[in-house]
């Protein structure tokens, strides 16, 4: 499976490597900014809900 994939045949050339490394770092900087988003946006729906006449929701309590 290495084999046919072209894994372990050798060095890629300057370029090749440059653009597969340009890559990951901006697939890496991409998903830290999704994941730091997603973490504002939950925080601000969040504080929204807690906004005076406005009070929290409550979950089913167990019985």
């Amino acid at each position: 499976m290495i084999t046919a994939a072209g894994l372990g045949a050798g060095v890629l050339p300057a370029g090749h490597r440059q653009s597969l490394s340009d890559a990951v770092a901006l697939a890496v900087a991409l998903a830290l900014a999704l994941a730091l988003a997603d973490t504002e946006l939950g925080q601000l729906l969040q504080d929204d809900k807690a906004v005076p006449g406005n009070p929290p929701e409550e979950g089913p309590q167990p019985t």
